[in-house]
């Protein structure tokens, strides 16, 4: 028996603007359903929710320098969640571990709020 695909969603589009890829290298769902698409080339991490819109880019911001070069994601399963739910203030998060290449903290936890 031969797999068939049977539906083809576009999430991304190629570009620079909200929600657009340029060197898209990984991505990861969460338990809830939310899609993270690693974009290496501008050293972000774009967010979707449930439907594939784009929701916001996970980038540089006061405090922080961003990412240097992130080269790995992986969305943690429902029992780590649930674990890390226990040291977190809002049990209602999904964790995502991200590895930096190139930056001076190598692995970064990230936690997503969970879209309605």
């Amino acid at each position: 028996m031969q797999d068939e695909v049977s539906e083809a969603v576009l999430v991304a589009s190629r570009g620079r603007g909200p929600g657009e890829l340029v060197r898209p290298t990984q991505l990861c769902a969460t338990p809830s359903g939310i899609l993270l698409v690693v974009d290496a080339a501008q050293q972000i991490i774009n967010v979707y929710d449930q439907e594939d819109r784009f929701q916001l880019a996970v980038a540089a911001r006061k405090g922080w320098l961003g990412f240097t070069l992130p080269g790995g994601i992986e969305c943690l399963p429902k029992q780590a969640s649930e674990f890390l739910a226990n040291v977190s203030s809002d049990p209602e998060k999904d964790w995502v571990v991200v590895s930096d290449v190139l930056g001076p903290e190598s692995l970064i936890l990230l936690s997503v709020r969970r879209l309605p």
